[in-house]
C-alpha cells in the first residue's frame, strides 16, 4: 500500500509542478497584454492632452463668445476621439486576454483529467491489493501467514467495511479534485472579468471628469465674457 501511495503522490506532485510553470507563463502573458494596453493608452492620452493645450492657446488670442464655443467643440471632439480609441483598445485587450484565459482553462482541464486518471489508477491498485490480501487470507495457511498483521486481518475480516472505506476514500478524492477544478476555472474567469471591468470603469471615470472640466471651462469663459460685456456697458452709461 505504501508503494501505491508513494507512486501516486510523486506522479501528482510532478504533474502539479509542471502545470504551475505553464500557468505562470500564461499569467505573464496576460500581464504583458495589460502592460501593452496601458502604454498605448497613456500615449494616446498624452497626444489628446497636447492637442487640447494647443487649442486652448490658439483660442486665447480671441476671447469672444464664438471662439469660446468653438474651443468647447474642439475639446469635445478631442475627447470623443480618445473615448473611441479607448473603447477599441479595451475591446482588443478583452479579446486577447480572454484567448489566453481560454488556453489556461484548457490546460487546467487537461491537468485535472490526468490527475483524475492517476486517482483512478490508485483506486484500482488499492482495490486489487485488497482482493489479493483477501485471497491470501482465505487460504488454508492464511491464519498463520506472518505477512498479515493482526490489524490487517481485522480489516480484511470486515469485507463490507473495507470496500466502503476504499470506495468512500476514492469518492472523496474525486470530489475534492472536481471542486478544485471548478474553483480554478471560476477564479480565472473572474480575474479576466475584473481586469476588463476595472479598465472600463477607470476610462468611464476619466471621461466623466474630462467632460465636466470642458463644460465648466466653457461656462466659466462665457460668464467672464458676459461679466466683461456688462462692465463695458456700465462704463458706457457712466460716460454718457
Amino acid at each position: 500500500l505504501r508503494n501505491l501511495i508513494d507512486d501516486f503522490t510523486e506522479k501528482v506532485k510532478t504533474a502539479t509542478e509542471d502545470i504551475k510553470v505553464i500557468l505562470l507563463e500564461k499569467h505573464a502573458a496576460i500581464q504583458r497584454e495589460c502592460d501593452g494596453f496601458a502604454l498605448e493608452y497613456a500615449k494616446e492620452k498624452d497626444v489628446a492632452q497636447k492637442k487640447s493645450i494647443a487649442q486652448c492657446e490658439k483660442s486665447s488670442h480671441d476671447g469672444g463668445r464664438a471662439a469660446c464655443i468653438e474651443l468647447n467643440t474642439e475639446l469635445m471632439g478631442i475627447e470623443s476621439s480618445l473615448v473611441e480609441f479607448a473603447h477599441d483598445a479595451i475591446s482588443t485587450l478583452d479579446v486577447r486576454i480572454e484567448a489566453v484565459g481560454n488556453e489556461s482553462r484548457g490546460i487546467a482541464t487537461e491537468h485535472f483529467r490526468n490527475v483524475e486518471q492517476l486517482e483512478n489508477n490508485f483506486f484500482d491498485g488499492v482495490t486489487q491489493l485488497a482482493a489479493n490480501l483477501l485471497e491470501r487470507l482465505a487460504t488454508e495457511d492464511g491464519e498463520d501467514d506472518d505477512f498479515l498483521s493482526d490489524e490487517c486481518r481485522a480489516i480484511l475480516n470486515d469485507r463490507d467495511a473495507l470496500n466502503n472505506a476504499i470506495n468512500g476514500s476514492h469518492d472523496i478524492h474525486i470530489g475534492k479534485l472536481l471542486a478544485q477544478e471548478d474553483l480554478m476555472r471560476e477564479q480565472n474567469v473572474a480575474k479576466i472579468h475584473d481586469i476588463i471591468k476595472t479598465t472600463k470603469d477607470g476610462e468611464w471615470a476619466r471621461n466623466r471628469k474630462r467632460v465636466a472640466e470642458i463644460i465648466n471651462m466653457k461656462e466659466k469663459h462665457l460668464a467672464e465674457i458676459l461679466a466683461l460685456r456688462d462692465e463695458l456697458n456700465r462704463n458706457d452709461d457712466d460716460f454718457y
